[in-house]
């Protein structure tokens, strides 16, 4: 408590020096921008400060790129909050702005948050526009990574539908750009999802080479969060497999990964798959444990979404053990927060259990009145329309044949930011909560998967 209260002292501190010439502004725009993406996931609390900060500054100042930018900052914090409605608000403003720049790179990568929103919410139609949309400004731009990622995001709402053909087809397009590019971490990323579409077919033994295959690029990268991700698929496939005690061994290495890394959403997927595990073992109450255990650690992030899906998994362990009316309850708390969030898959997972609650202690009439909202709510989530013919036209265009990696947003460091910058790393350095940022591989921020959401990796 005393380090974050020294840390915040620092912080206002640096604030409230006086910023009268322009470039000293720009310098410390740039500097909280850099500081933010470095605590975005690790500290959200500060992250959601950082970029309140240099948001007003930006608008202060009239630096309208900086201020799309922290705009949009913002909009994935509210995002990763459940606030979805601000996090559209925010990502509008951002929009905005990117529209009268014409940005083609800041488009695309708010049209991809967007679309992330809108899959949250089940508003499948909406998102598909969304990444299509950002296809489009990506290969506008000449992003090839971008597009590979965004293509990655497209496979992952098919996979979500349960289309596992056409989730295929887009996650092999990207598995083929990144390796025409050589870039490991859109091979890994596609190939781990790859991993995924067979696990949720219930195909375990094809999904496991693909994960010994992510694991080994996260080896051969240094990358500690694929790594992580790599060991906790692993383990869900040998869960599959009712082999205990391979599960164990590979979560052990993904808990100490995260342990080291101190990520609080990757220790949650560690909780999430040691409960499934306990559960294989016949050992439900102590799953719930660990779950609860979850519940406390993702308040700290405030993932209302997360924490639905946590009240529905305890609720199915308690309906195991017979406790129908405890279990009723944390599906009701599940189906309460859905609702308030708006976010339809949850609610219809929290109809689903609660049918299945009336029709176990015998209240047919009840049962059969969460199946139909089930089935009405269902058909919110189809999309009707087939494979696009525009994917492909984007993919042998004459501008992809010479791909360019996504660039800086910022210039080289001048003194002044470089002073700037230390002074506020040093500040967070002292109080413990600088570290390697992780790489999500689904949500874009301003720097192409310099940030992503949980949506293609678990």
């Amino acid at each position: 408590m005393k380090n974050r209260t020294f840390m915040a002292f620092l912080l206002i501190c640096l604030f409230a020096l006086p910023l009268k010439a322009q470039n000293k502004t720009e310098a410390l725009i740039d500097s909280l921008l850099d500081i933010y993406f470095e605590v975005s996931n690790s500290d959200r609390e500060l992250a959601l400060k950082l970029a309140e900060r240099a948001q007003k500054l930006a608008r202060e100042n009239a630096d309208k790129h900086n201020e799309a930018v922290a705009l949009e900052c913002l909009g994935v914090q509210y995002y990763y909050r459940g606030d979805y409605q601000k996090a559209r608000n925010l990502l509008q403003q951002s929009l905005d702005i990117y529209h009268k720049e014409n940005s083609s790179r800041g488009l695309a990568s708010v049209f991809t948050n967007l679309g992330l929103v809108e899959q949250d919410l089940g508003n499948l139609s909406q998102a598909q526009f969304y990444y299509t949309t950002a296809l489009v400004y990506d290969r506008n731009s000449q992003d090839t990574v971008g597009m590979a990622f965004t293509i990655n995001n497209l496979g992952t709402l098919y996979l979500g539908m349960g289309n596992f053909q056409l989730a295929r087809d887009y996650f092999q397009k990207s598995l083929a750009i990144g390796k025409s590019i050589h870039h490991p971490e859109v091979i890994a990323n596609s190939i781990n999802n790859l991993g995924l579409l067979h696990l949720e077919s219930s195909n375990a033994d094809s999904a496991i080479p693909y994960f010994r295959k992510a694991l080994y690029i996260a080896e051969h990268e240094g990358d500690d969060y694929a790594l992580a991700i790599a060991n906790i698929n692993l383990c869900l496939c040998m869960i599959e497999k009712a082999r205990a005690d391979s599960a164990e061994k590979y979560l052990s290495k993904a808990s100490q990964t995260a342990e080291y890394l101190q990520d609080k959403e990757l220790l949650i997927e560690c909780s999430l798959a040691k409960a499934k595990l306990l559960v294989l073992q016949g050992k439900p109450e102590l799953a719930n444990r660990v779950l609860f255990s979850a519940q406390k650690l993702n308040n700290q992030t405030e993932r209302k979404k997360t924490s639905a899906q946590l009240y529905t998994l305890i609720g199915e362990n308690l309906l195991m053990m017979k406790q129908v009316e405890k279990a009723r309850n944390y599906f009701m708390q599940s189906f309460h927060i859905a609702r308030e969030i708006g976010a339809l898959p949850e609610m219809m997972d929290a109809y689903k259990h609660l049918a299945m609650y009336y029709s176990t202690v015998a209240q047919y009439d009840s049962s059969d009145y969460y199946i139909k909202l089930y089935t009405n709510q269902s058909n919110h989530l189809a999309i009707n329309m087939a494979a696009s013919d525009t994917l492909p036209a984007l993919l042998t265009s004459p501008n992809s044949e010479t791909p360019t990696h996504p660039t800086n947003k910022n210039s080289p460091l001048s003194p002044l930011k470089l002073v700037i910058t230390l002074i506020i790393a040093l500040t967070l350095f002292w109080t413990g909560i600088i570290y390697i940022p992780r790489f999500f591989l689904s949500l874009k921020k301003k720097k192409k998967g310099e940030d992503t959401s949980d949506i293609s990796l678990k």
